[in-house]
């Protein structure tokens, strides 16, 4: 089940980047693989960046007014459970050393990765909350705000070393 992520986000990203795909195949053997005519980061560790079954498990919640408190921590019970499915295979992705995080180099490969699960992080656990997905901007802003803060205080502090 998580090959067949694995491969389908490769086609999808492949095709928000206007590539022609040649060939999608999955078998229990030999794994799966999806054949572009070029690639690129965004398209090799989009399988570790996007966790596309909780991309799937927002829909319905985006969909259907779950305000109820029980609806919000089944939803938020279900996000956990993949989640955490999702960064282990990702995590044996890397361990293994998956072509595809070969091809841009593991470390870089993990920094792009852990960055952008970081931001996916408060959009899946937005339903979850009071404010839903109104309170993001807010959120975001304020967070990227204190990013900003620090990077700036460490700058300051290793300037001023001898």
């Amino acid at each position: 089940m998580y090959l067949w992520a694995h491969e389908f986000t490769h086609l999808l990203v492949a095709k928000l980047f206007l590539r022609h795909v040649h060939g999608f195949h999955i078998t229990s053997r030999s794994g799966g693989k999806v054949v572009i005519d070029r690639t690129n980061v965004a398209i090799d560790l989009a399988p570790y960046a996007v966790p596309l079954y909780n991309l799937a498990a927002l829909l319905p919640v985006t969909l259907v007014a779950w305000g109820t408190p029980p609806a919000r921590m089944i939803y938020l019970g279900a996000a956990a459970f993949l989640f955490a499915m999702h960064l282990c295979f990702s995590a044996e992705g890397f361990v293994d050393g998956q072509p595809d995080v070969r091809r841009s180099g593991r470390i870089f490969s993990l920094a792009v990765v852990l960055l952008v699960l970081m931001l996916w992080t408060p959009i899946l656990a937005a339903p979850a909350t009071d404010g839903g997905f109104s309170g993001l901007p807010v959120f975001y802003r304020e967070w990227f705000g204190k990013g900003m803060e620090t990077a700036l205080l460490l700058l300051a502090r290793g300037r001023a070393l001898p």
